[in-house]
C-alpha cells in the first residue's frame, strides 16, 4: 500500500469514526467530542430525596 493510499484510507476512517464521551467534561471542547450528560448531580439528589421520603414512613422496630 502506498503512502497516498494509506493517507486516503486514514481520511476515510476519520470521517466515519465518532467518539462519544460521558459526563459532559470540559475537555470535550478542546477535543471536539460529543458528550452525553447523565446529570449525575440531579440523579444523586433525586435518589437521596427518594430515600429520605421513604424513610419517613418507616417505623422503628425494637
Amino acid at each position: 500500500m502506498t503512502e497516498e493510499q494509506k493517507f486516503i484510507l486514514a481520511e476515510l476512517v476519520l470521517e466515519d469514526l465518532a467518539i462519544i464521551g460521558q459526563e459532559n467534561q470540559p475537555i470535550r471542547i478542546g477535543l471536539d467530542l460529543t458528550m452525553v450528560d447523565h446529570q449525575l448531580v440531579k440523579v444523586g439528589e433525586t435518589a437521596f430525596n427518594l430515600a429520605v421520603a421513604r424513610s419517613k414512613h418507616r417505623k422503628k422496630v425494637y
